[in-house]
């Protein structure tokens, strides 16, 4: 039989006591802890879980899109964004279903997809992309002030000569030559000396006439 020595049995009188006065505290915040460990590690499963399922409706979308199916794109969208609207696939959702809506005609639905899209997205490099397209929707619907409200904000370089070359389509659809060679002028400065795209906007600058 295992014997303890004087010093010994204090400690675990002490430890005894320390346990009865505090043991059903120390227990309550443990089970907390694990409690909140295993919220914590339920949450990042439901979202990985919830990432894949919409990662499979997401690929009928593209598939419907490369085959050209209008009611599939509609159908699969609606039904990824009702159930999984809060993650990064219901943003590319949008975009594609405001492409469709846009080849349709359909402005009121583009404006309202990308709207949606830009509310709750947390990607920069879409949310620009989505101001772009929303400006071309407004565009389209001669709505100028609000389609130059989407691209008159700052701007990452990597959509600034779009941003600039769609302020001067907007300019030049309102009559104003002067700001709509701005933008175009603003446009030719930011791309590449290699970029296709130099090309057009520079027929964009050489319609409006002098200098």
């Amino acid at each position: 039989m295992a014997t303890f020595d004087l010093e010994e049995q204090e400690q675990i009188d002490e430890l005894k006591q320390f346990w009865r006065s505090y043991g059903k505290l120390i227990l309550m915040v443990v089970v907390a802890v694990i409690v909140g460990l295993g919220t914590f590690k339920g949450v990042e499963h439901f979202k990985k879980q919830e990432s894949q399922d919409a990662s499979v409706i997401f690929a009928k979308i593209e598939e419907a899109q490369a085959s050209g199916d209008v009611e599939a794109i509609r159908e699969n969208a609606a039904k990824l964004l009702d159930a999984h609207g809060g993650t990064h696939y219901a943003a590319l959702a949008n975009l594609i279903l405001a492409k469709t809506e846009f080849e349709a005609g359909n402005l009121d639905e583009v404006i309202k997809s990308l709207s949606d899209a830009l509310d709750g997205s947390k990607d920069p490099a879409l949310e620009e992309l989505m101001k772009l397209r929303l400006a071309a929707a407004y565009l389209e619907k001669e709505d100028y002030e609000n389609a130059l409200n989407y691209v008159s904000s700052d701007v990452s370089s990597s959509f600034a000569a779009q941003f600039a070359d769609m302020r001067g389509d907007i300019e030049y659809a309102k009559g104003d030559l002067l700001k709509a060679r701005e933008g175009y002028s603003q446009a030719l400065s930011l791309l590449g000396e290699q970029d296709p795209w130099r090309d057009i906007v520079q027929i964009k600058i050489d319609s409006l006439g002098g200098k």
